[in-house]
């Protein structure tokens, strides 16, 4: 037997749905876990949740207040979700528009260096993908220092292989370190190779 199975109780087909919840009303003097109780309680499970929460109360009017609470949590926990969920569908749509045919893309991090890749966009086959490739980057002259020097891309000077990727609401990730960057024209960026 299972961990999970060991703690998880399903709702009965009879529990009160609402939203997320199912509720279970249980009325005075039932038998559980071999004890008698002579108390109103009420189990809940949210969500998915295969183990509820029990509790126990001194009138019935204090477990259907407790129950209305519970109702009115999970109503404006479920608007604030949906809210956030239609706020990421229009941030994505709007980063989307953001990303064109030819722009650069740039990604840095390191940690006892500073690696910095360029990718340029090469092909949009749809609204929420773009098809990037690697390019090369040349040093800024003037910027070089011990084991540094700040660089910048070389357009159309491409490396390895074409990579398909999902714009999603915050970028373009997993090229290199984290999202990429468009790159502007006028910005240069510190590369290290200490060791």
């Amino acid at each position: 037997m299972s961990y999970r199975n060991l703690w998880s109780e399903q709702p009965p087909v009879d529990a009160e749905v609402f939203g997320t919840l199912k509720i279970q009303r249980i009325n005075s003097d039932v038998l559980i876990a071999g004890q008698r109780s002579s108390y109103p309680q009420a189990k809940i499970w949210k969500g998915k949740s295969l183990k509820p929460m029990h509790y126990s109360f001194t009138s019935v009017e204090k477990r259907e207040a407790w129950i209305a609470e519970q109702k009115k949590d999970d109503a404006v926990d479920t608007a604030y979700k949906n809210k956030r969920k239609e706020d990421k569908k229009i941030a994505a749509v709007k980063t989307r528009e953001q990303y064109q045919v030819g722009q650069i893309l740039v990604t840095s991090g390191g940690y006892d260096q500073t690696n910095v890749n360029f990718y340029q966009i090469i092909e949009r086959p749809s609204e929420a993908i773009a098809i990037v490739q690697e390019i090369s980057a040349e040093p800024i002259p003037g910027t070089q220092g011990f084991m540094c020097e700040h660089v910048k891309p070389v357009r159309n000077a491409f490396m390895g292989k074409p990579m398909r990727k999902v714009i999603g609401p915050y970028g373009i990730s997993g090229l290199g370190f984290g999202s990429a960057n468009i790159y502007t024209d006028d910005s240069s960026h510190y590369s290290s190779w200490y060791a």
